[in-house]
């Protein structure tokens, strides 16, 4: 008949001693234990557990997806997201992981159009990097001639926010001159518009100057810094009748002067004294 004696050697650890008439057996029993690894929202862990041994060394990485970052262990005192856990019990531990709180920087955008236009947005309170495109347009009357916190000149731009700015269009009132052509055309005009003019003369006269203007030209080209009034001035071209006396050209209207009578013959005229 077997005698079989328990003998406590560990707290886990047991020796079984079977004694017979015949023979000893000596078996070791090692203690096995549960591991649960879980991961939180916004990550993973890089095992999800199981049984071991007893004194099993387990290496647990947890990795946070993007936007998240790890926070800690639940079941763990550990603060590393990399931890080496010796299994004596069974355990339960999770991965924490948080939402990454991004703290946009913001700027202010001031757009102001000042007296005689308008601009196309007022601007706002906008993230760091942002673009604006601002259009200032001028009203009937005026012209747009720059901005003030800015060293753009055309009247469109973009900028890309990295501080508060403040921008002013500007705009100043169009000088206008008239410009009055007597025997051509006339009217009210921009300032520095060039007035192109031609006098022409009718059949029978010719230009003969401009009063207003020292130009001898019948065509001239004037920049207008001023009011002007131009005047196209002709003459009646003068026609010499020519008559033929004793070998010599001469001319003169008062034919009975130097002849009694004058014949045409198919348009020529014929003096005889």
């Amino acid at each position: 008949m077997d005698i079989i004696k328990y003998i406590s050697i560990s707290t886990f650890t047991l020796l079984f001693i079977c004694c017979s008439s015949s023979s000893e057996v000596l078996e070791i029993i090692t203690p096995k234990f549960t591991a649960t690894i879980n991961a939180g929202s916004g990550g993973t862990v890089s095992t999800s557990g199981g049984t071991y041994d007893q004194g099993t060394v387990l290496s647990i990485t947890a990795s946070a997806s993007e936007g998240y970052e790890f926070s800690g262990w639940t079941g763990s005192t550990e603060t590393s997201n990399v931890i080496n856990i010796t299994l004596n019990t069974n355990i339960t531990i999770t991965a924490n992981f948080e939402l990454i709180e991004v703290v946009e920087t913001q700027f202010t955008a001031t757009i102001i159009a000042g007296t005689g236009g308008i601009v196309s947005t007022s601007g706002g309170t906008l993230n760091e990097g942002a673009v604006i495109s601002i259009t200032a347009t001028a009203t009937d009357g005026y012209e747009f001639i720059g901005w003030t916190g800015s060293e753009e000149t055309s009247n469109v731009i973009s900028i890309t926010l990295s501080a508060d700015i403040t921008l002013t269009a500007n705009f100043q009132l169009i000088t206008q001159f008239t410009a009055t052509i007597i025997a051509g055309t006339g009217g009210t005009l921009n300032e520095n518009t060039i007035l192109s003019i031609t006098a022409t003369p009718d059949d029978g006269y010719e230009f003969v100057g401009w009063t207003g203007s020292e130009v001898t030209s019948n065509v001239i080209s004037i920049t207008l810094n001023a009011d002007i009034t131009l005047t196209a001035n002709f003459q009646l071209i003068q026609v010499a009748i020519n008559y033929y006396s004793s070998g010599q050209l001469v001319a003169n209207n008062n034919i009975s002067e130097w002849f009694d009578r004058s014949l045409d013959v198919y348009g020529m005229k014929f003096l005889v004294a």
